[in-house]
């Protein structure tokens, strides 16, 4: 704590300013003349340790704070911007208004802080912990957040913009509202987070895990979600458009709502998903399986699922106009009232599926298996080897 010894200006606005002096003699000086309080700074000059301590609206800013101890203490509105915090233990602290940009707090403590409000736009956060703390309303823009920790915190309407939070955990993280545009999360932990109404335009989080997250509502055109897994995952009526999902995970997600048009979900797994209304306009969903997944409703035109594997699959009134179902697998899958309008089946498997009722039109049959296939009062024009009764 050499610079401890000598903090430069502190000035505490919540109490007539005090001048600390800039080095420990003069505090000492000072100390019949000031309160009890601030006896307390000059233990944390001298020791670097300030527990419970008053620092509203002080001035720390730009000082070699490395490994100091602030437990408990109250810094609401201070100045902490362009100090060095590394290693500094900051639990159960109020930091609701301060200023941490360009701070450093590379392994910082600071689990059950209360930041709301707070400011750490381009800080450095790596290794930090901030479990339970709580963020709400924080601006972490531009921020360096590379294996953080911020399990069960508040992160409401926190803004992350640009910021690299790589390999960071958010486990069961409170995060309605946040904004991580053009942010980087690869890799991060998000197991049971809530982040209803999440900007993610434009984020890349490839290899997230959201298993079990709250993800309804979430805005991520063009977000970066390759290889993430979102296994039984909320995304009731998220927006998805041209989002890249390629290799994802989201067995027994619910995808009710979704707008996923032109998003490439090539090879993602979608078993047993609830994707009631989804749309899929245009979207590569080549190689997906969708065992046992419902998709009543959806819209799937000129979407290419060739390859796909969804028997069991319901697609009840789902519209495949223009679809690309060669060599797809539908083993019992159910699209009654379906629309088939210049669908294309070559070579498509439809063992025991159900087309009772659909809208067929101009679509080619004859390299299709239909073993036991139903099409009873379906609506046919333009069918080529199809023999209906």
């Amino acid at each position: 704590m050499q610079e401890l010894a000598g903090l430069g200006q502190m000035v505490r606005r919540s109490m007539a300013a005090v001048f600390l002096g800039a080095i420990a003699p003069l505090v000492s000086s000072l100390l019949p003349a000031i309160a009890a309080s601030d006896r307390d700074l000059r233990d944390l000059a001298a020791t670097g340790v300030c527990i419970g301590c008053d620092l509203s609206d002080a001035d720390l800013s730009n000082l070699n704070l490395a490994g100091i101890t602030l437990r408990e203490s109250d810094l609401s509105g201070a100045d902490l911007s362009g100090s060095n915090l590394t290693g500094a233990i900051l639990t159960d602290t109020t930091l609701t208004d301060a200023n941490f940009t360009d701070a450093i707090l590379d392994r910082a403590e600071l689990d059950r802080a209360n930041g709301i409000n707070a400011i750490f736009r381009r800080a450095d956060l790596r290794n930090a912990i901030a479990d339970s703390a709580d963020f709400s309303l924080a601006d972490f823009s531009a921020s360096y957040a590379r294996r953080a920790s911020f399990n069960d915190a508040k992160l409401g309407g926190s803004i992350w913009l640009d910021a690299d939070a790589t390999d960071a955990s958010f486990r069961y993280a409170l995060m309605g509202r946040v904004n991580l545009r053009e942010s980087e999360f690869v890799r991060a932990d998000f197991t049971g987070a809530k982040l209803a109404f999440a900007n993610w335009r434009y984020a890349n989080l490839q290899q997230a895990v959201f298993d079990g997250a709250q993800l309804n509502d979430v805005r991520g055109e063009g977000a970066r979600l390759d290889s993430i897994s979102a296994i039984e995952a909320n995304f009731t009526n998220a927006w998805l458009v041209d989002a890249f999902l390629w290799e994802a995970n989201l067995r027994r997600a619910t995808l009710t709502g979704v707008r996923a048009n032109r998003a490439v979900l090539s090879g993602a797994s979608l078993t047993g998903a609830l994707a009631i209304g989804a749309d899929f306009g245009d979207a590569d969903l080549a190689g997906v399986s969708l065992n046992l997944a419902d998709l009543s409703g959806a819209n799937l035109e000129f979407a290419d699922l060739s390859g796909a594997v969804m028997s069991e699959s319901e697609l009840v009134g789902s519209d495949l106009t223009g679809t690309n179902l060669s060599r797809a697998y539908l083993y019992s899958a159910n699209l009654t009232s379906a629309r088939l309008w210049e669908t294309v089946l070559r070579e498509a498997d439809l063992t025991q599926a159900v087309l009772d009722g659909a809208i067929v039109r101009y679509v080619d049959f004859s390299e299709v298996v239909l073993v036991e296939a139903t099409f009873k009062g379906v609506d046919a024009i333009g069918a080529i080897g199809l023999a209906i009764e």
